[in-house]
């Protein structure tokens, strides 16, 4: 996937604080109100390993996520949608008080 095929929007809804006191518990829920979602992928940039979960969905599922993910250190929390052959993104960031990866 090129960066450069993402298309921002403002339709996959992140729910997220913006300041997490403890990185090792941060809960998260990931809304797509883009017809067709076929797949939620979740990346924290600046973890050691970035791509966090990718989940995938059958036809007719409500693309609709809530997990609790580690933080290393204050980061832009990335949803990349997938739906047909297009990919959409958006991106919040989240301060990070302690961190998570210890």
């Amino acid at each position: 996937m090129n960066v450069s095929e993402e298309i921002p929007s403002s339709d996959i809804v992140i729910v997220a604080p913006e300041r997490a006191e403890n990185g090792a518990v941060v809960q998260i829920e990931i809304r797509s109100n883009i017809q067709n979602t076929e797949a939620i992928a979740i990346f924290v940039e600046n973890n050691p390993t970035p791509l966090i979960a990718n989940f995938m969905f059958g036809h007719g599922a409500e693309p609709f996520v809530v997990t609790r993910i580690k933080m290393a250190e204050t980061s832009d929390l990335k949803v990349v949608v997938k739906a047909g052959s297009q990919y959409f993104t958006h991106a919040r960031n989240i301060t990070v008080l302690e961190n998570g990866c210890g």
